[in-house]
């Protein structure tokens, strides 16, 4: 996954149980899997999908993917490269009129808070993200970090939030069913 490119393993490990190919058939997913695509092809393959079928959202596995033009030399500082893509991200969503929901990982310092779970700094090159995201959610697993936590615990934390409160939603996930129960807990303690 790390290099853009998955074995016929890696493959059928994501789809777990037939259910991405489910999600496929059915016409409520769409998986484009191009190792770098500029933003102009990705939003000329979405407006054919959302005439041919409708589109309720995009979801970018890892902005830094997705590239401003292909000319790299433009994009030497990652920094740049960021923002230009958020940019041009942010301008598809309005053509479109679809959320995208870009998805990036954590730096190692959200790892060292253990099950205390990371802060909108942890966000790996938070600074540009944080400038252009209306939310920024953060998503683990406390167990992973403190074995008296319990492991069906699923918690995602609204780190930034331009437009409501900050918190945390646990999920307690049922993983051999796949079903789930959310409970909302804000800092102050309201409910949102």
């Amino acid at each position: 996954v790390m290099s853009g490119e998955l074995t016929e393993a890696e493959w059928a490990a994501i789809m777990v149980d037939g259910v991405a190919d489910e999600l496929r058939k059915r016409n409520l997913i769409l998986i484009g899997d191009d190792q770098r695509i500029g933003v102009a092809e990705l939003r000329a393959i979405l407006r054919t999908e959302k005439a041919r079928r409708g589109l309720a959202a995009v979801v970018v596995d890892h902005s830094g993917m997705i590239t401003d033009t292909h000319d790299t030399r433009e994009h030497d500082r990652v920094t740049y490269a960021i923002n230009a893509a958020m940019l041009s991200l942010k301008r598809m969503a309005r053509e479109l009129d679809v959320p995208v929901i870009v998805l990036v990982h954590f730096s190692t310092k959200a790892d060292k808070r253990g099950a205390k779970g990371p802060r909108a700094e942890d966000v790996a090159d938070s600074d540009s993200y944080g400038r252009h995201a209306m939310a920024l959610v953060g998503v683990w697993q406390p167990a992973k970090y403190d074995k008296n936590q319990d492991p069906k615990l699923l918690r995602l934390r609204v780190l930034l939030n331009r437009y409501g409160a900050a918190g945390d939603i646990d999920y307690h996930v049922e993983w051999a069913h796949g079903t789930v129960t959310e409970e909302w807990s804000a800092p102050d303690g309201d409910a949102p």
